[in-house]
């Protein structure tokens, strides 16, 4: 049996010392080099800037070991949500850096389901002018064999693993709340089943083993988008509740039920009003 690909650096410092086939892992992200194979990042859940600082210093290290040319691999299938600072100091951080940037990529393979995974992959597309070539696919190992990576399969099933491990809770639970943010107004089981490559019977009784639903996974990032668009936009609360899918009266109760406050309540605080 094959050894794991990667083992982990205790420290981003630790990390940036000697990165080949190690990787290191935040808040909301992990990022791995593949002894000079192809070197990625996966981001999940809702990063906040704090989130971000020692992913920058990581990307800062233009004169580290990580500085090296090579294929580059970037992971959002499981980002549910970021709020707009986060997308600013991400694409502000691409556009100040864009051309020692590209001096470290051969190529770059985007993974997203849509939703702000495809925003941010497309915006960091954009603004670093890419002089090599990129493609953005729906799966890890499709990106990893487009990037010539020898060991795809196995090192995509790792790294899956590895977020796994550092985000809590199962892949399959986190592939479905990342398919629910990309679909917030439409989703339904049958959309994220055939997108899984499962039958819906079979996504359905694999997230009741794990205590879950595809409905209470639903629910839970409806309440994530509505906060980021409560907070950060003027739409009424009426609004919100068509954006993520829901009759207003039956948004307001599920988002009392998760918050215990109303989305008026809610919205005061956040703003600082009384």
């Amino acid at each position: 049996m094959q050894g794991p690909v990667l083992t982990r650096a205790r420290s981003v410092d630790e990390f940036l010392a000697a990165p080949s086939g190690r990787f290191v892992t935040g808040a909301n992200w992990l990022v791995f080099h593949e002894r000079r194979q192809v070197a990625g990042l996966a981001m999940w859940g809702s990063p906040t800037p704090r989130d971000l600082l020692p992913l920058l210093k990581i990307f800062s290290s233009f004169d580290s070991p990580l500085g090296e040319r090579l294929p580059r691999y970037f992971d959002a299938r499981r980002l549910l949500a970021a709020q707009q600072p986060v997308i600013a100091q991400l694409l502000e951080f691409v556009q100040a850096h864009h051309v020692r940037l590209a001096r470290l990529f051969t190529a770059i393979g985007f993974v997203h389901h849509g939703g702000v995974g495809r925003a941010i992959t497309e915006g960091i597309r954009l603004l670093s002018r890419l002089p090599f070539s990129w493609a953005a696919f729906t799966e890890p190992v499709a990106a990893l064999q487009w990037l010539q990576c020898p060991r795809a399969v196995q090192l995509g099933a790792e790294v899956d693993a590895l977020i796994a491990s550092a985000a809590g809770g199962s892949i399959l639970a986190h592939d479905v709340r990342a398919f629910c943010a990309a679909h917030v107004g439409t989703a339904r089981v049958e959309g994220a089943a055939r997108a899984l490559l499962l039958s819906t019977r079979s996504l359905q009784r694999k997230l009741a083993d794990q205590g879950t639903s595809f409905q209470d996974l639903l629910q839970e990032v409806r309440v994530t988008r509505a906060k980021q668009l409560l907070s950060t936009t003027r739409l009424s609360v009426g609004a919100v509740a068509g954006e993520v899918g829901c009759a207003a009266r039956h948004f307001s109760a599920l988002f009392r039920k998760a918050t215990r406050l109303s989305p008026t309540q809610w919205r005061a605080i956040q703003s600082g009003s009384s």
